[in-house]
């Protein structure tokens, strides 16, 4: 299996900073959000590929794990990889 990094945050948007007193907290409910959007957005991963949350110290980044054999997968996955520039209305909503 490949699997490539998404982001925690749309790239055009200012992610919580560690500075912030709740950051884990924050980033974490972030990283779900953004996951959700990514979701809705491209829809469920095709295949086995799937969509999940890498914890790397800290920092909680959404990945997408595809089968690199599986053109329909790896197509997929390099669509996904772009990510998002903005947050929707919904994640919006969920972050406030």
């Amino acid at each position: 299996m490949a699997y490539y990094y998404i982001g925690s945050a749309p790239y055009e948007e200012t992610p919580v900073l560690q500075t912030d007193p709740d950051f884990s907290t924050k980033q974490a409910k972030e990283a779900q959000v953004y996951k959700d959007q990514i979701t809705r957005h491209f829809g469920p991963p095709v295949g086995d590929a799937k969509y999940w949350i890498k914890t790397d110290s800290e920092f909680k980044i959404v990945m997408i794990e595809f089968n690199s054999g599986n053109v329909e997968e790896s197509d997929f996955a390099e669509k996904v990889q772009e990510g998002l520039p903005k947050w929707d209305e919904q994640s919006l909503k969920a972050l406030s």
